[in-house]
């Protein structure tokens, strides 16, 4: 671990960006775990649960985050191997499409639960409201297809 850590110290690359934010990412995930990601609801105390969501929503973001850096240095991989202009606007057009699909899934993630923090009361104490769960589906479903379709055109 240390020598990949120096590695990436080292080699300042942008495509070591998203490597970094995966390392991040999983990082949020161990307190996550240690707090009861994993186990069955009925086991967990209600004021864990809480917790538990905390961290998964910070490593949700870095995550989302990782996955659309690592579309970027492909995509800046692949630009200069293009050989017709065509192939490179296709990129750049990925690259565009990427970009609006990783807005969108921060306003989704954002914009769900006013006040913010409701995300994370299961209890119900907490005045606010969510979206219905039909329409975080249909965004994640939206979000999820868009994401899958760019990576299958790269």
């Amino acid at each position: 671990m240390n020598n990949f850590v120096l590695y990436l110290y080292h080699n300042p690359h942008p495509s070591n960006s998203n490597k970094i934010l995966s390392l991040v990412s999983s990082a949020f995930l161990i307190p996550s775990i240690a707090s009861g990601l994993g186990r069955h609801i009925i086991i967990l105390e209600l004021s864990s649960i809480p917790r538990v969501l905390k961290w998964l929503f910070a490593a949700n973001i870095t995550s989302i985050t990782a996955l659309f850096l690592a579309k970027l240095s492909i995509s800046a991989l692949l630009l200069p191997l293009s050989p017709r202009k065509i192939f490179s606007g296709v990129i750049y057009g990925i690259v565009g499409l990427s970009s609006v699909n990783l807005v969108f899934s921060y306003v989704v993630i954002f914009a769900q639960c006013r006040p913010f923090s409701r995300q994370w009361n299961i209890v119900g104490t907490q005045k606010g409201f969510c979206w219905s769960a039909d329409l975080l589906f249909t965004c994640h479903l939206l979000e999820n297809g868009m994401s899958i379709e760019f990576f299958m055109l790269m």
